[in-house]
């Protein structure tokens, strides 16, 4: 009988395989932070090729937007909540504004309903204040 448990050859190879299982592992953690990474800086480089930002300049006050010959001044902060900020509005005023048309007065230009983007800004306030 073995002195001590690690004397015993089936502990010390359960031992050994916990070893290379761990550090097969710690290679595979390695391997997808760096895919992770590489998969993080394609996303910004497609972003920026679109003329888009990843992380927007500006996260607080308003964007001016004119929608239908109306301006309409549009939170940022709620373009960034969480139900809004995968939207499609909330992803074009907060990363792709500066490659939108603009108005003479340097607004960006949607061509929209102003009703419709009036009864937008209603909900998004509503939101973001929530009520």
């Amino acid at each position: 009988m073995p002195a001590s448990l690690s004397d015993c050859p089936s502990v010390a190879r359960l031992t050994s395989d916990c070893d290379a299982s761990l550090d097969a592992l710690r290679e595979q953690e390695t391997r997808a932070r760096e895919g992770a990474k590489q998969l993080a800086e394609d996303i910004v480089a497609s972003v920026a090729a679109k003329g888009g930002v990843w992380q927007p300049p500006e996260t607080t006050g308003e964007v001016l937007v004119n929608a239908g010959g109306v301006v309409f001044p549009v939170s940022r902060r709620g373009l960034l909540m969480p139900l809004m900020r995968k939207r499609y509005i909330s992803v074009l005023l907060m990363h792709f504004a500066d490659g939108m048309p603009k108005d003479p007065s340097g607004h960006v230009y949607l061509e929209v309903s102003s009703a419709y983007f009036d009864a937008f800004l209603d909900a998004l306030t509503l939101y973001e204040t929530g009520r």
